[in-house]
């Protein structure tokens, strides 16, 4: 995780690039009593595969506020002043919601 000093939406990335706010998914499993079922390590540290663009270098196809699906192999973790995001290469979105 690189740590960046400022907030995400002070940041610009280049051409080829985008940054986004992966979504993560609560993953809490219950039985009908109501119990907790103990979550196994691969799920919770598992790698978030969607998020929104908050920014965009130069790209026809995607905006800011656009939904996207990527590998959960691609990209860097930063944390931002205002949270946690990705920095990925255009190239490595696979689609957007419509």
């Amino acid at each position: 995780m690189h740590n960046m000093p400022c907030k995400s939406t002070e940041f610009a990335p280049d051409d080829k690039y985008c940054l986004i706010k992966p979504e993560i998914p609560e993953i809490v499993e219950k039985t009908q009593s109501g119990l907790v079922v103990g979550l196994s390590k691969k799920m919770i540290d598992s790698r978030p595969t969607t998020g929104a663009i908050v920014s965009v270098g130069k790209s026809d196809k995607y905006k800011p506020g656009d939904f996207v699906v990527f590998p959960s192999t691609d990209g860097l973790d930063f944390n931002f002043t205002d949270g946690q995001f990705l920095i990925l290469r255009l190239e490595s979105l696979i689609g957007r919601k419509i």
